[in-house]
Formats: C-alpha cells, structure tokens, sequence
C-alpha cells in the first residue's frame, strides 16, 4: 500500500500513515471486538470480518484519494481485530491447558509464513498491476468466509448481554500488565515495519522483502521448541530472556542501518 500511495503523487510521510492508521484502529477496537465475540458468538464475527475484507479489497482497488484509503483502513483494521480475536478464542478453546503454550506456537505458525510469503508474493503481483493485487486479496477473504462456514459453533451461555461490552471488570491486573508488555514490544516493531518497505528500496536492498522473510524463518525455526519449554519450565522464564533479545534486535538493527548509510 505506501508503493500504492506513493504512484498516486502522494509524499512518503503520507504514504506511511496506511499502515498507523490501519494499526492503531485494530489495537484500539480489540477490546471491543473480542467481547462482541464472547457475547454474539465467534463464528458470526468470523463470518461478518472475513465478507468485510472481501468488500474492502473492492474499495483499495478503486480508491485514488487518500481520505478514502486511510478510512477504509480505520474500518478494514476494527473487522481485522475482531477476526483475530475470535479466531484466538476459537482455537484456545479446544487446547489442553498443559500444552497451551506450545499449540499456540504452531498456530501462530500460520501468520508467520504468511508474512514470510505475503512481502514477496504482494510485490511481484504489483508489479503487474494494483488490481491483480486487491483481486487477490479478496479471493483470500472469500476463501477465510467458506472455511468459516464449517466452523462448528460452540454455543455457550453469555452473561452480561451487550450492554456489557464495555464493562471494566473485564480488564483484570494481569491481562493489562501483559497486553502493556506486548503493546510495547509491538509499538517498535510497528514502527520498523512501517519504514521497512521504503527503507530497503532507498537502500537498494534485494530482494525488498528480506527483512520479513528472514524474520519469519527465525520464528517459524524457533516458535515450536519455545512453546514445548515454556509449557515444562513456566512462561515467565520463556518470555523475560526473549524480551532481552528483542531489545538486542532493535539495537543491532539501528547498527545495521548506520553501516549501510555509510
């Protein structure tokens, strides 16, 4: 999308506010998305988010005005959280409790090659047309919406109703002390993101999706044998180390960014 923006005559700075807006609209509606789950059911949100995409992948292949892009990304990124959120619920809710740690590696697994695949893959169909691209898109949310659709619905007794979605005792200590930890890991890896794709072609970096494809393989290599030591040795040990090296990474990455200036 900022290539999309930038072939539009826009300025880098504005070609970068896709991906904050689209970014922030998720963060801040997830709350609200994955307690519309609990209460109307996770396979209707599954349903409703997927056939959105699919309309939003029509409004990105037509859009040329910047308002109209950055608010259809405010929107596409509400239905994007409340997909995730509801499909995290679905699959905590058929994993043992004794190997959670470890499930949730291998389904995480599924993002990961896709951000592996998707820089690559959403070039090379650029590079043919915009069209192609949103066309695509919308297939892939067609195909989340039929697989959805066999989904079986787990129903369960949902107290509070609606009017309780905004209700703050659902926000306890912990799950706030955690979303923090995951929202500041999250803020400067947002923040690369963003620059990333720009960056690497200013740099003459080939091929322009390295950076996710190398970042991917880390953690498809690794996810699964950290989520079987976290389950045997406790999360906490798993996860203070792995926050240590992400504070390493960023500093190694500003060090790799000074060499290549130079």
């Amino acid at each position: 999308m900022p290539f999309r923006i930038l072939s539009l005559g826009k300025s880098k700075s504005q070609a970068r506010l896709f991906l904050g807006f689209i970014t922030y609209a998720s963060a801040f509606s997830a709350p609200l998305g994955g307690a519309l789950a609990d209460r109307v059911g996770k396979k209707p949100i599954l349903l409703v988010s997927s056939a959105a995409i699919l309309g939003f992948s029509f409004v990105y292949a037509q859009a040329t005005q910047l308002w109209l892009i950055l608010l259809t990304a405010t929107v596409h990124g509400v239905f994007g959280s409340a997909l995730l959120a509801s499909s995290a619920a679905m699959i905590i809710g058929i994993i043992p409790d004794a190997r959670r740690a470890e499930a949730l590696g291998y389904w995480g697994l599924a993002s990961t090659l896709a951000i592996a695949a998707a820089p690559a893959a959403g070039l090379w169909l650029l590079q043919r047309s915009w069209d192609w691209l949103c066309f695509c898109m919308g297939s892939l949310a067609a195909k989340m919406f039929l697989i959805a659709l066999r989904f079986p619905e787990k129903r369960v007794h949902r107290s509070g109703g609606l009017e309780g979605l905004l209700s703050a005792s659902l926000v306890g200590k912990r799950v706030f002390l955690l979303a923090l930890t995951l929202f500041l890991y999250t803020f400067g890896y947002g923040g690369i993101t963003s620059f990333i794709p720009l960056y690497t072609r200013d740099s003459g970096v080939r091929p322009e999706g390295l950076f996710f494809s190398i970042f991917s393989v880390v953690i498809i290599a690794t996810r699964p044998f950290l989520g079987c030591l976290a389950d045997k040795k406790g999360r906490t040990r798993v996860m203070f180390p792995c926050l240590a090296l992400i504070a390493i990474g960023m500093g190694v990455l500003a060090f790799s960014a000074r060499l290549a200036e130079n």
